[in-house]
């Protein structure tokens, strides 16, 4: 199995397992991928295309306000998911505005299919 590494401070460090061709793994894959975006607070950009109100309770970081966090942490997440699925799924994908966009059609794709 797969598997790239990114690191809790930089997405390129942490290690995801690649989702299979087939969608084999699509359960644990799935899963595993929760777990590391909740490790860096970004689940929400899984269910969420908006800032959500966690980000917007938040004060600037490095000078970056809450909008422009979440923008920066959405490009995160799309380069975990395009970093982990085969090209294929990523052609399917890679129109969506956003990583919910994103997550939205690679759920469609293989939801039932592990």
């Amino acid at each position: 199995m797969l598997t790239t590494s990114f690191s809790i401070m930089d997405p390129s460090k942490l290690e995801i397992t690649h989702l299979a061709t087939d969608r084999s793994n699509w359960a644990s894959y799935q899963d595993k991928l929760h777990i590391i975006l909740k490790m860096r607070r970004w689940q929400e950009h899984l269910t969420s295309d908006m800032v959500t109100q966690g980000y917007q309770d938040h004060s600037d970081v490095n000078g970056l306000k809450p909008p422009m966090q979440w923008e920066d942490d959405n490009k995160a997440v799309k380069s975990i998911l395009m970093s982990s699925i085969p090209k294929e799924f990523f052609n399917r994908i890679k129109g969506g505005a956003n990583a919910k966009a994103w997550w939205d059609k690679l759920k469609l794709t293989c939801e039932g299919k592990s």
